[in-house]
């Protein structure tokens, strides 16, 4: 239908003009209802169930839907026939039957058009692999920053992938509002280093104007992300660390720890990778304990939370026990555990009490809180320590065959993530450490600032990802029964991130050089004593991409 403030066709107009300069162009199809048709529809003669948003109408996209069947796909049809597009982007596509069938609708009257569909990112690695395109939508305040590497490192390799943000504060539709330079270039960073493409969002004005200072901050961000984009397209993550598949949260630890790393499942063979942590012991049946054991064996590595089955325990080397889970204290010695200090670290969440068997090393002891199976309470929070250990493990370590099985009696990543503690963090990272010699260490960082890492293969090249989140300290918090809430840190500035050290394995660079992309820079390196090589990144703001070749 066309607007009535029109006398032209506007979507052909726009198309026509970006294909004269060479630009592609998706249209956008919303799957929720749009206005004109609620308010014009007979909801007796039209029955459906759908939910008022206010600004738009929610809708499940049924394929017996009157919504979907009588309007939707006939729209649709007259689109895909009648214009010069490269593409759709559905929005809205909670039914995978909708996406099924529309899929094979379109791909009927333009074979080659590419169909991308909003909103699949929770679909299993199976589903995805049909797509034509992932696309990872994750502007603020919508989701949490972990949410686009975490999904992006899930479907790594399977299609192409691109990160949706968008150029607004709030909300599509925050006209007044526009992202600074800091925040814009930290998402093109991130979704490169996720090896996706990047995708700003914006949308058009009602008077039909492009806002020049929208576009003079989108320029910016678009002229660095040309210097990176050639490093994306078929680069291969390369196996290093996995991290069994449980939620976003779960990857907090190992982003900010600057650990590369992939997300995996069930299904998936883990013989190339050096390590597989598992933050939730109840997730493994015993068929994959079977896995995991074999995995160990022959010479892999495992890093365990949460309360194990029998299988999982014969193979960590420990006993469970009667004793209730509870908050309590991991009594940290610095000597093992290099980048904490030696002190009884709270849980916060509970901790599961387990015996170590005679082959088992007892890493940290659990200690109980000073009114462990009491009614006293001690000051504000918990009670503390008690002097005495509880006799319990909190964190233990065996040999297995070629391989090591780590076992932590509280989830470390949930620790971090829940409570702020990063001293769980750097344990985590010590673990990882502690099983994977240095000569084994595929991508190894320090860095007086957290960055996110990642290294991607392309062709006969290597390609080294570090990117940093400046945070300012204006976001808002509130309260509830459970304590402070804060609402997510707002990315502003851009400092200076000064003396980053880089490890590598020492044969992936034979023969090659080292060049800093956003600085231009050719990068010295030298050999260490323990098979890598070792050199500094030059200065850099936000982030810097390594190559390699």
């Amino acid at each position: 239908t066309l607007h009535p403030g029109l006398d032209y066709d506007l979507m052909k107009a726009q198309i026509d003009a970006c294909h004269k300069y060479g630009l592609k162009v998706l249209v956008y199809v919303s799957v929720a209802c749009d206005e004109l048709w609620v308010t014009t529809e007979d909801s007796i003669k039209q029955p459906f169930d759908y939910k008022d948003k206010g600004h738009f109408y929610w809708v499940d996209a049924n394929v017996k839907n009157a919504y979907v069947h009588d309007y939707l796909w006939q729209m649709l049809d007259e689109i895909v026939t009648n214009y010069d597009m490269d593409g759709i982007w559905f929005d809205y596509p909670y039914n995978v039957e909708f996406l099924n069938q529309t899929l094979h609708r379109i791909k009927k009257i333009k074979p080659g058009l590419l169909v991308v569909y909003n909103q699949q990112s929770n679909y299993t690695r199976e589903h995805i692999a049909k797509l034509d395109m992932l696309e990872i939508e994750g502007w603020i305040p919508r989701v949490s920053q972990y949410e686009m590497p975490y999904v992006a490192r899930y479907v790594r390799e399977l299609v192409p992938k691109s990160f949706y943000t968008i150029r607004f504060m709030n909300m599509w539709g925050d006209f007044g509002s526009l992202f600074n330079e800091a925040k814009m270039m930290f998402d093109a960073a991130t979704a490169f280093a996720n090896g996706c493409f990047i995708n700003f969002g914006d949308q058009l004005h009602p008077y039909g104007k492009l806002d020049k200072a929208v576009y003079d901050q989108l320029g910016k961000a678009m002229d660095y992300s040309v210097k990176i984009s050639p490093f994306i397209k078929n680069a291969t993550s390369m196996p290093y660390i996995a991290l069994l598949r449980h939620s976003v949260n779960s990857s907090a630890a190992l982003l900010d720890g600057g650990i590369h790393f992939h997300v995996v499942d069930t299904t998936q063979d883990l013989s190339t990778y050096k390590a597989v942590i598992i933050p939730d012991a109840l997730q493994i049946s015993a068929s994959y304990s079977e896995i995991l054991s074999k995995y160990v064996e022959n010479g892999g590595n495992i890093i365990v939370s949460g309360k194990p089955g029998k299988e999982l325990c014969s193979l960590l080397g420990i006993t469970t026990s009667d004793e209730k889970p509870e908050p309590a204290f991991f009594r940290i010695d610095n000597s093992l555990f290099p980048s904490a200090n030696n002190f009884d670290y709270y849980t916060y969440e509970n901790a599961i009490p387990v015996k170590a068997l005679p082959q088992t090393k007892v890493l940290a002891s659990l200690v109980w809180q000073m009114n462990h199976n009491t009614s006293h309470a001690s000051s504000h929070l918990q009670s503390p320590a008690m002097e005495n250990a509880s006799g319990y493990a909190a964190i233990t370590k065996t040999k297995y065959g070629k391989g090591s099985a780590v076992y932590t009696s509280v989830s470390l990543p949930d620790v971090y993530i829940n409570n702020g503690a990063t001293a769980m963090k750097n344990v985590l990272s010590d673990l990882i450490k502690m099983v994977v010699p240095p000569g084994e260490r595929l991508l190894e960082i320090t860095s007086q600032v957290p960055l996110e890492t990642s290294i991607f293969s392309q062709d006969n090249r290597y390609i080294i990802h570090l990117v940093h989140c400046p945070q300012g300290r204006s976001a808002n918090s509130t309260e509830d029964e459970k304590g402070y809430v804060h609402r997510q840190p707002v990315v502003d500035g851009a400092p200076q991130v000064s003396n980053t050290i880089v490890f590598l394995p020492e044969h992936i660079a034979k023969g090659k050089s080292l060049k800093a992309i956003i600085s231009g820079k050719l990068v010295p390196f030298e050999q260490t004593s323990d098979g890598r090589i070792r050199f500094i990144v030059p200065d850099f703001k936000i982030s810097e991409v390594l190559v390699l070749e």
